[in-house]
Parts: C-alpha cells; structure tokens; sequence
C-alpha cells in the first residue's frame, strides 16, 4: 500500500535518478522534513518541504489543504512522523479507488461532473461570445456508437446554437488521412470509422460520451493541398476556438495511433487523505486534509508532453 506522498516522493527521486546519478539512492537518505505554517491561512492550508543535504537537486514540497470531515472507513498506514509539534498520519480513503485507464466508465462520469460543474457555476465559462459564427467544416460524428462520420457545411448544421468540440493532437510523421481537392467530395458522403487514426477515434468517442454531436479536427476540416482554403481557414482560428464549446487535447499522444486513453496506477492519482494533529501547550486540535503535489511538478510534467512541445497549440 502507498499513498500520494509515497508516490510522489518515488517518482521525484526517479527523474533525479535518470538525470544526474545511478546512486542518487544512497545520498539522499535521511530526508530532512519541515513544515510552514507561517501563512496567515495555516489552519486551512500549509506547506510540507522534503529536501536532503545529500543530494543538493533534491526539492519537494506538498500543499495540505484542510477538508470537512465525513464519515466513511480509512485505512491508517501505522506510520507517524514528528514534524516539529505537528504528528503526521496518512490515511487513504477506501470509499473510491481510481480506474486502471483513462478509459473508463468512472473516467466519463467523471468529465461529465467537471463539465457540469463548468457549465453551472463558472461565470467566465459561460460568458457569451459577441453574435454568432460557425465553422467553414465539421464532422458530424452523431450520437451512438454506429452512425456515420459525415463532414457537413458548419453555418448549416448549428442550428439553435448548437455545441462542436475541436480537437488538438500531433499529427506525428505517420501518413494520415486528411481532406484534399480529390476527395473533399467523398467526405460529403461519408468516412469508414476504421480508417480514422486511434486518436481521432478516441476524440469521437469522448464527443459522443458528453452529448456533443459536431466535432473540427484540422485535417479533415480544412484542405490540406488548397492554399486558399488554409489561408482561409487559418485566419480564423481564434474564432474556431472562441466559440467552441469545449477542446478535447490529446496531450500525451506523439502521433494519431496513440490515442487519447492510457492506462495508470491508481495510486498514482488516488487522492490522499491525512488526519493532523496540532500540539499546543495547553491543548490538541485534529483535523483532517487533502495532499496536494507540488504544484510545478505537475505543470512542467503537463508542458513536456508531445502536444506542448508544437510550435503552436491551443
């Protein structure tokens, strides 16, 4: 059993591995452990650093963001730290345990919630565009498992302001399929699922799973051997994105075969539960907090992906 902490540590300490020395192991030990609670905020957040004089590159730190307490079962790793007059116990939760993919039933309900939180309570999300505007192209994608891709005429197609997705993926050095003067036609009529690369399949899928029915993937919205078209079309790009109602981003895909689902360690994401307890001179206050990573580690993890290393990207 690990929990968050563990796992970050561990893969921290793997990436300094793999970038200075095979024997980081033995220097790094013991780590030297200090909490900040000089915030004004500390009752309802504060910071864990983790360094070590061993290995002067090593640096982490956590954020322990306090949340209500609720019944349910922990489990209590039998492990306790002092940290200056702070005891710490970590605990994880047994009331959910991650997916082993991203392609998941829990994963897609989980969107869902995100994006109905999105839409419900974001004031930003929901602000209104200036008039209405549709895309040059879109792929009609339908709603169920086996209707047909069709590329259809956008200004006809979003009637009632009807919702499209776009999607952002690497194209990758693979031959892929894509809209030309030869065959703009045929797309009219229809495209064979199956000769879709596994990302724009998985895009389609996801479209599909959040009731969204119209879909702009580049390739095949704009014509790729038509100049004209592409300085058309490229010109409009922020108004592609402005008005669509959501991006789906193949961050981690380095070609069109990869997809958009992984699979994982659950408990690599499973989110973290400890039970602190505050020592003071004349009494004890317990409360019970969430571990969040550093904050950096995940951003720069999340910009070295393949998507984010384009030359442009939304």
């Amino acid at each position: 059993m690990a929990c968050g902490i563990c796992t970050e540590l561990l893969n921290h300490l793997q990436g300094l591995q793999d970038r200075e020395s095979p024997d980081i192991w033995g220097k790094v030990f013991p780590l030297k452990c200090e909490s900040d609670t000089s915030a004004a905020c500390w009752q309802s957040s504060f910071e864990l650093m983790l360094s070590s004089d061993g290995v002067e590159s090593f640096n982490l730190s956590m954020t322990f963001e306090v949340i209500d307490d609720s019944p349910g079962q922990h489990v209590t790793i039998n492990t306790s730290i002092a940290i200056w007059k702070l005891t710490f116990k970590a605990g994880i939760t047994t009331e959910y345990m991650p997916s082993t993919s991203t392609h998941s039933l829990e994963c897609q309900n989980l969107t869902k919630q995100w994006l109905r939180q999105c839409t419900e309570s974001h004031d930003r999300c929901n602000a209104r565009a200036p008039g209405s505007w549709a895309p040059t192209r879109l792929l009609d994608v339908g709603t169920a498992k086996d209707d047909p891709i069709i590329l259809v005429n956008g200004s006809t197609c979003l009637v009632d302001s009807q919702p499209y997705a776009t999607l952002s993926h690497f194209w990758g050095r693979n031959q892929i399929i894509n809209a030309r003067m030869d065959n703009i036609q045929e797309f009219h009529q229809g495209i064979q699922f199956a000769t879709l690369p596994k990302t724009w399949r998985d895009a389609i899928y996801v479209a599909r799973s959040i009731g969204i029915r119209y879909l702009w993937i580049d390739a095949l919205c704009i014509i790729q051997d038509s100049a004209k078209d592409w300085q058309r079309e490229s010109s409009m790009m922020s108004m592609l994105y402005r008005y669509g109602f959501i991006n789906i981003a193949a961050t981690g895909a380095a070609s069109g075969n990869e997809g958009c689902f992984w699979d994982r360690d659950p408990r690599a994401v499973l989110s973290t539960e400890t039970t602190l307890e505050w020592i003071y001179p004349n009494e004890r206050q317990t409360a019970r907090y969430r571990v969040v990573p550093e904050a950096r580690i995940w951003a720069q993890k999340l910009m070295d992906e393949p998507l984010n290393q384009r030359g442009w990207v939304f």
